[in-house]
C-alpha cells in the first residue's frame, strides 16, 4: 500500500479499501500481526465465533487483541486516515449506516441471481462480483 523506497504515499485503491469479510470500504480498520485487515466491527464479530484467531488465515491472535484492546489501539489510525480522505463519500455512507448501491460497491458490480438449493429445492439469493448476468431459456 505505501511506496517506502520512493518516498511518496500513492493512493489507495478501491481494492485496498475492501474488508474481505462485509465487502464494503473499512471503516476503522483493523491490521493483524498477519497483515489482513478488517473493519473493527466484522473483527470484533469474527474473533468472538473464532477463538482469536484472524477469520482469513486462522493465526492466533488472542494476545494481540488483548493489548490492543486494553490500550485502545486497534484500530490501524494511519490507514483509516487515508481511506478517510481517498473515500470520504463512501465513508460518511458508512458511518450514516447507509449500504453502498448493489450495482457500485466500491467500483465492483454486483449481479443478483436466483438459485435453487438442489437438497431442498427452495430459491436462494446468490450476489456474485465480476460475474455477467447469465440468461437461461426456458425452451
Amino acid at each position: 500500500m505505501s511506496d517506502r523506497a520512493g518516498g511518496r504515499d500513492p493512493a489507495l485503491s478501491p481494492e485496498d479499501c475492501r474488508c474481505p469479510v462485509c465487502l464494503e470500504i473499512f471503516v476503522e480498520p483493523v491490521t493483524l500481526p498477519c497483515t489482513h485487515t478488517f473493519c473493527k466491527s466484522c473483527f470484533l464479530e469474527s474473533v468472538d465465533k473464532a477463538a482469536l484467531c484472524c477469520p482469513l488465515c486462522r493465526k492466533r491472535v488472542s494476545t494481540w487483541a488483548r493489548l490492543h484492546s486494553k490500550n485502545q489501539t486497534l484500530v490501524n489510525q494511519a490507514l483509516w486516515r487515508r481511506i478517510q480522505t481517498c473515500f470520504p463519500v463512501q465513508c460518511q455512507r458508512r458511518l450514516s449506516g447507509q449500504e453502498a448501491d448493489d450495482e457500485d460497491r466500491l467500483g465492483k458490480r454486483f449481479h443478483v441471481a436466483t438459485l435453487v438449493r438442489p437438497s431442498t429445492h427452495s430459491p436462494a439469493l446468490c450476489m456474485c462480483a465480476h460475474v455477467q448476468p447469465l440468461f437461461v431459456s426456458r425452451e
